[in-house]
């Protein structure tokens, strides 16, 4: 028997009907269609928790990255990072270096990975540029380089910007008997001027403390007749404890100590400090610490910290440092 629309259309009547007595019967009178309560109904609620609603939000609207083992992320390309100058390109990775740092370091402090001025850059105004910062002896591996409480010791940035010794020789000459007593007769020339000291021991003969004398006798050969001749060269051992040298004058023979006097700055960016002018033996003042000048090389000048003993090489300011520092300091 063939169906007409008139079929269809009872048989859609029948089954709307059906549905909007059941919808009743669940949402007004407290029970289903079979006479049982549903859970969780109009009549049984359960409250739900706030803060777990709250998180579960939070979750759906800042889904998790979906990441392996190789930190891989899900639907994204790993990075890498391409180096003109020697045409490669590497993983980025925090330890792959970029200019003078690792990668991660430049990441951790959020400072321009791609400018090629990123070293001798100073974000935080200390002073101290970001190479600086990082190669500062901080257990962490460098200072903060956008924290300007945290930088690296002054000492670290402390340069020789001129250097200045003079002649200053001294020549043991005789010792004699005077009230029974050993007397050393030692000649200091000092830019030409001479004296002569006559000095016992435990005593000084410009800062230099006499601790000792040893008679000695050496057979040299004459230069002028050939012939071997006895030669006193007894020692007479000193100490300048400022200078921290402890040394031997050689009776008959010049013993060079030259006095050494630096001037000393501050290789900072865009920081004005007045020049320190330090001599040797002598205590300067760098930003509330005090040091010792101790000593010269040609590489720069030696210092020793008062309160720990440390020991620092300054070095010679170099053209690098100049660019740092302001005009008004190259000028002094």
């Amino acid at each position: 028997m063939k169906k007409t629309w008139h079929f269809y259309f009872q048989v859609t009547v029948l089954i709307l009907s059906g549905l909007g007595i059941a919808l009743y019967a669940f949402f007004f009178s407290g029970e289903g269609i079979f006479g049982a309560a549903p859970k969780n109904s109009g009549k049984n609620v359960t409250l739900i928790n706030g803060e777990e609603l709250e998180s579960t939000k939070k979750l759906m609207t800042t889904p998790i990255d979906w990441i392996t083992s190789s930190k891989h992320r899900l639907f994204l390309s790993e990075k890498y990072l391409y180096f003109p100058e020697k045409n490669e390109i590497k993983k980025e990775d925090g330890t792959v270096i970029v200019g003078a740092f690792p990668l991660g370091w430049l990441q951790k402090y959020d400072l321009p990975i791609l400018d090629l001025s990123v070293a001798t850059q100073d974000p935080d105004g200390d002073g101290f540029t970001n190479i600086m910062e990082y190669n500062s002896s901080n257990p962490e591996k460098g200072t903060n380089p956008i924290d300007p409480q945290s930088h690296p010791s002054y000492i670290s940035a402390l340069r020789v910007k001129a250097l200045k010794t003079s002649k200053k020789e001294f020549k043991f000459t005789t010792v004699q008997k005077l009230e029974g007593e050993d007397v050393y007769s030692v000649m200091v020339d000092k830019e030409e001027d001479r004296r002569s000291f006559m000095k016992k021991k435990g005593e000084k003969i410009e800062g230099y403390e006499v601790l000792g004398y040893i008679p000695k006798k050496m057979i040299k050969k004459s230069p002028s007749t050939g012939s071997e001749e006895e030669v006193d060269v007894s020692e007479l051992e000193v100490e300048n404890k400022e200078f921290e040298i402890k040394t031997v004058f050689v009776q008959g023979e010049t013993k060079n100590i030259p006095e050494i006097r630096a001037t000393l700055v501050l290789a900072l960016v865009d920081k004005v400090q007045d020049p320190i002018n330090a001599e040797r033996g002598k205590v300067f003042d760098l930003m509330g610490e005090k040091y010792r000048l101790l000593d010269s090389s040609g590489l720069g000048v030696k210092v020793k910290k008062i309160d720990s003993n440390e020991e620092f090489l300054i070095p010679n300011l170099t053209s690098d440092d100049l660019r740092l520092l302001p005009p008004k300091v190259e000028k002094k």
